[in-house]
Parts: structure tokens; C-alpha cells; sequence
């Protein structure tokens, strides 16, 4: 495997996701384009289109991105199945998001989307989540659903209205509330 080429490409891609960044803080995303995109990284925009199809697909990849990182807070070491909820992982993922500030303040004023934390963090190991469920009283499949639709909804909202009042408060006194709220999950 060619180390130096894949080296420059991942440079040029994170070259290409810091201008994306910048100019998603400046303008909506349905005002920046490829060819902005490219000249601000000074590529190609063959280079760019062998990453991306398009900038909704570079907006993709960086919510997966940033997605990926978040399960890795709520994955659980100690746990032999891999899922629970680690010890500081609130106060953890609030410290993610603030180490993304920028990142996430445009994100929040620039997309139409009202989440940041998707459902499938809290679903994706399906039957390793059936043990914490069981130890907090939840029985069926249907009322997990909505337990956790209802606590994300809950969550998201904190995060957004924390990043739109400056992150004023820290994450451990946001995840000392949610703890505090959610006594069963501690």
C-alpha cells in the first residue's frame, strides 16, 4: 500500500472538511458549493468528487464521522458487551461537542435538522442494550423505543439550547442534570 498517497489524501480531506467548516459558520449550506469548496482548498474538483458526490455527501460524512466518535463515548470497556453507559460518558460527550464547538454552532444555525444525537447511538448494539434496559425495568421492545426516542428528543434539546446560549454551563454540571433527571440510568 502506497503510505505517502494515502497520507495526501488524507490530508486533502481534511483539508477539504476545515473549509467546509468555515464556510458552513459563514453561510447556509445551500449556498456553498463544490467549486467554493475547491478553491478556498486549492484542489481539484476531480479530487473533491473522488471523496464526495456532492456537498450534502460531505455534510454525510462528517455527521457519520462525528456520529462514529459518539458511540465510541458510550461504549463501555468494562462492560463484557461492549454497551452500557461508561462511567462520566454524558460529561464526556458534552466535552466532545465542546471540543467541536465550531463545528456544531454552524451545524445547529446552518441545517434544517433538529438532532445531533441520532437514534441509532443508543440502538446499534440492539441485544447488548437489553441487559442495562432490563436492570432499569423495561420490559418490552416497544417501550424502549420510546423511552429512549423520548430521553434523545430530551437530550438533543439540552445540547441545542446549551450551544445557543454559549455553552455557559460545564458538561459536568449538564450531565450532573441529566443524572439528575434520569436516576435510573446512574
Amino acid at each position: 500500500m502506497n503510505t505517502k498517497n494515502n497520507q495526501r489524501a488524507k490530508e486533502t480531506k481534511n483539508c477539504v472538511l476545515n473549509v467546509f467548516s468555515e464556510l458552513l459558520k459563514q453561510k447556509n449550506i445551500s449556498k456553498i458549493t463544490v467549486q467554493e469548496v475547491c478553491q478556498k482548498a486549492k484542489i481539484n474538483r476531480s479530487t473533491f468528487y473522488a471523496h464526495y458526490h456532492d456537498i450534502y455527501d460531505l455534510l454525510e460524512n462528517i455527521e457519520n464521522d462525528m456520529e462514529r466518535q459518539i458511540k465510541e463515548i458510550f461504549y463501555d470497556k468494562e462492560n463484557k458487551s461492549g454497551w452500557g453507559l461508561p462511567e462520566h460518558c454524558f460529561e464526556n460527550l458534552f466535552c466532545f461537542i465542546l471540543e467541536n464547538i465550531d463545528f456544531y454552532k454552524a451545524y445547529v444555525k446552518n441545517t434544517s435538522k433538529n438532532y445531533i444525537l441520532t437514534f441509532s447511538i443508543f440502538t446499534s448494539y440492539e441485544n447488548q442494550l437489553q441487559p442495562l434496559l432490563l436492570r432499569v425495568g423495561i420490559r418490552s421492545e416497544i417501550e424502549a423505543i420510546y423511552r429512549i426516542k423520548y430521553f434523545m428528543g430530551g437530550l438533543n434539546a439540552i445540547i441545542h439550547e446549551w450551544i445557543g446560549t454559549g455553552c455557559k454551563e460545564s458538561p459536568e454540571d449538564l450531565a450532573n442534570f441529566i443524572y439528575g433527571e434520569y436516576t435510573l440510568i446512574k
